[in-house]
């Protein structure tokens, strides 16, 4: 299916609807053409779903804007990412149609990608933590990787959570989660939590410029 033209053809079925509302509709489409594998008719019953909240809880002479983007490769997604639209056995199959149409790849189980190729293990890692709602930060060698500090990727990606110890696998690919203090994860940003983390990393011996420049860069 044509997204553009697809939009366009729901936009003109809909701006009336939300004009007679006192609120304007307008729609962004991406600068090249995007064409994707989708139920018309159920997105289209999503989309009017959407858009009907979006004027209920508008105010009047508000504008409501629609827009799409290209995924990029490495895009890295999840059953649960889809929760808000569907129970997850529909979603499920779902995107198992899909990789069995060659649009997506499965990485493990409720783990899909656009490309398994050019899936980053940190992207992998984060998907795994949205999944059973977990927060993570990096750890060790990982947090070093990840500001620059060491150019090697890590034999283990390894992250501190405040959900079990667990390890899972793809590929070649190992991410490590190790259970720390919730409390901890939730004092600070991802940010500030990142860089103490290389800082326990580093140990007590001097910061070396570099580093130094390092940290404050990120």
């Amino acid at each position: 299916t044509d997204l553009t033209e697809y939009l366009r053809e729901l936009m003109d079925t809909i701006a009336p609807l939300c004009a007679a509302s006192g609120r304007k509709l307008s729609w962004r489409t991406p600068p090249k053409p995007v064409t994707a594998w989708i139920d018309p008719i159920y997105c289209k019953r999503m989309l009017l779903c959407l858009i009907g909240n979006a004027m209920k809880f508008s105010p009047t002479d508000s504008e409501i804007t629609v827009s799409y983007a290209r995924v990029s490769d490495y895009a890295v997604f999840t059953v649960s990412d889809f929760s808000d639209l569907a129970e997850p056995k529909t979603v499920s199959k779902s995107l198992t149609r899909m990789e069995d149409r060659k649009y997506v790849t499965k990485i493990m189980r409720g783990i899909f990608c656009k490309n398994a190729a050019a899936a980053q293990p940190d992207t992998v890692a984060r998907a795994l933590a949205r999944s059973n709602c977990w927060q993570l930060v990096p750890c060790g060698s990982t947090a070093m990787h990840l500001i620059g500090a060491a150019e090697e990727a890590p034999e283990v990606w390894t992250y501190v959570t405040d959900g079990t110890n667990r390890e899972y696998k793809y590929g070649n690919i190992i991410i490590r989660f190790k259970h720390a203090s919730g409390k901890f994860l939730k004092s600070m940003s991802d940010k500030s939590a990142l860089l103490v983390q290389v800082l326990k990393a580093w140990g007590q011996k001097p910061l070396p410029r570099e580093l130094t420049d390092k940290i404050l860069s990120y």
